[in-house]
């Protein structure tokens, strides 16, 4: 399979957001500089253009299935779904999704815990459950990787 190009900056959360579904899917990527002048795709990948990163998401999801990023049970699925629909989700939102499960839509990881966890913003007031699991997010392989590529993008 051919490398799937995202185009952006790693500054960018919707960049870092792609870049967690691959690592997560193990999909090979590389990243291209994203030009504002010009309306360019998201994500690119054997003649797909994709301008909406949920789309992007949604289709690296489908190239690996046995590694889904997506919940099995409908009720998740919806939540899921409404989740990534929202403008933004506020701590408490947050914090009543995650006061029954580690992850915002259940028991395992899905696009919308890496969709949130590159675009919510931190509040100094986050409830324990937040801040667990961002902490647990940022232990994820994908996360040090994104990471570590953003150092070495800033270090030049």
């Amino acid at each position: 399979m051919l490398p799937v190009l995202i185009y952006g900056d790693l500054s960018r959360p919707v960049t870092q957001f792609l870049v967690l579904v691959c690592e997560e899917k193990g999909v090979a990527y590389c990243i291209e500089p994203h030009s504002e002048e010009s309306d360019q795709a998201a994500l690119q990948h054997e003649g797909g253009h994709f301008y909406s990163a949920i789309a992007a998401a949604v289709y690296l999801d489908a190239l690996l299935p046995e590694i889904s990023l997506l919940p099995e049970s409908p009720v998740a699925l919806g939540a899921m779904w409404e989740s990534l629909m929202a403008d933004r989700l506020s701590q408490d939102k947050l914090a009543t999704a995650l006061a029954h499960s580690p992850f915002l839509v259940g028991e395992t990881l899905t696009l919308a815990d890496l969709y949130w966890y590159t675009h919510g913003g931190k509040d100094n007031k986050e409830s324990d459950a937040i801040v667990n699991w961002r902490e647990s997010l940022s232990e994820r392989v994908s996360a040090t990787t994104l990471e570590g590529l953003k150092a070495s993008m800033e270090a030049g």
